[in-house]
């Protein structure tokens, strides 16, 4: 960000001496002023020119840089948000042995039953995962 802010006040900066430089071009006295003069002078614009493209060409990389920041921050803040989110979640389980035939579940906490949330358990792979898999009765077990 500090770069970008630098690079465009250069650009400002620049841009305030073109109109200085080409005053003192077309005002300059035609008269007695060497060919010589004249060509410097109409150098010095042009690459006055160059450089605020230049500039430009700068700021708009900087730009480029800084958003695709801007997007990278912003997955990763969405990144982990959901693991937070998830952190929060898993916490409302705990490691259960149910028997020989379905093994281990994560099952929610008694605490946390409720209307909305029955008791239930979980797929101890997908828990591992990062994601929450309602374990559905199997009527053969």
């Amino acid at each position: 960000m500090e770069e970008f802010e630098t690079l465009t006040q250069s650009l400002s900066a620049i841009r305030q001496f073109i109109p200085l430089v080409r005053s003192l071009s077309e005002n300059a006295p035609k008269e007695g002023v060497s060919p010589e003069f004249t060509r410097q002078l109409e150098n010095a614009v042009i690459d006055l020119h160059h450089a605020v493209i230049d500039a430009q060409e700068l700021v708009l990389a900087a730009q480029v840089r800084e958003q695709a920041l801007n997007t990278r921050v912003k997955e990763l803040e969405e990144l982990n948000s959901q693991r937070e989110q998830w952190e929060t979640e898993k916490s409302r389980y705990k490691l259960e042995k149910r028997d020989e035939q379905i093994g281990f579940v994560y099952s929610l906490l008694d605490e946390f039953v409720n209307d909305e949330s029955p008791h239930h358990d979980i797929c101890v792979t997908c828990y591992e995962e990062g994601r929450k898999s309602i374990l559905q009765p199997n009527p053969r077990f």
